[in-house]
């Protein structure tokens, strides 16, 4: 296993289908359970990119234990957040179809790489998703998610988003786009989805590709929150309601206000019945 930024100056020589890259940090039950997938897919040209930032509940160990695998290589190493170590994993990738799954995620089944090949040699395009089935930190399915089909306005303004353990992405369009923003916190893969989705509306593969663990840190912001970085990411894409700063920023105020009475109704409910 490597130690520093040059594990990931890979050999160049024939490009893999597919590069899955998995970031993890301290969560090593989690990154099991990635691994185990990614090794029982049946697609016989991808490799295994894992990023971690230098994790101390015993992942490091657990990695450098892993059975010598020629498709998977490991870095474990400090890093500045969960983008910076997808841009790492994104810069090093070797693939024409690029995924980033991140530690606790799955994909659905052993075949999940080939169907989403069989797909994109079918249809051609520069990206695409699917459904994905949500999961507790042991991995049981809880509930189930699909945004099909794709809607550019609902993806915009927040009232739908894109599983991005579902995503891939063709290497063309990943160099046309360029890194995850650091900056934007934990909505930077929405707003990377969104400047995907300005160049080329996505293709929706109608099948679940991926199980997402639950809990992570995009589900921790305030509604509010939420929203206005929703607004930040139209404003920075082009892409504003009615292409008015001032009624978009209305719109998202609304949207967050909305949720926050939903969320009081739901806990009058919830005391009215008890």
């Amino acid at each position: 296993m490597a130690d520093s930024d040059t594990a990931l100056d890979i050999d160049t020589g024939t490009r893999p289908r597919f590069t899955v890259v998995t970031i993890a940090y301290n969560n090593l039950a989690g990154l099991r359970r990635t691994v185990e997938s990614v090794d029982a897919q049946d697609h016989p040209s991808y490799e295994h990119l894992v990023i971690d930032g230098a994790s101390t509940d015993g992942t490091v160990d657990w990695l450098r234990e892993l059975p010598e695998n020629p498709a998977r290589t490991v870095v474990s190493e400090p890093d500045k957040g969960i983008y910076d170590a997808m841009n790492k994993g994104l810069r090093a990738a070797r693939g024409e179809i690029l995924i980033v799954m991140n530690s606790g995620d799955t994909f659905t089944g052993p075949d999940t790489l080939s169907l989403i090949a069989a797909d994109h040699a079918e249809h051609g395009w520069d990206w695409a998703y699917g459904a994905i089935r949500m999961t507790d930190p042991t991995g049981r399915p809880i509930g189930a998610y699909s945004f099909d089909p794709f809607k550019h306005h609902l993806f915009t303004l927040g009232l739908a988003w894109i599983p991005h353990a579902s995503v891939a992405v063709t290497r063309e369009l990943a160099d046309k786009l360029g890194p995850y923003r650091e900056d934007l916190g934990s909505v930077a893969d929405q707003e990377y989805l969104m400047r995907a989705a300005a160049v080329v509306a996505p293709r929706v593969i109608t099948w679940f590709l991926a199980d997402y663990e639950m809990g992570g840190v995009s589900q921790q912001s305030s509604a509010r929150a939420r929203e206005l970085a929703w607004h930040r990411m139209r404003a920075e894409t082009g892409q504003l309601w009615r292409n008015s700063r001032l009624a978009d920023r209305a719109v998202a105020e609304t949207l967050a206000f909305g949720q926050v009475l939903r969320a009081a109704a739901k806990r009058v409910h919830g005391q009215v019945s008890a």
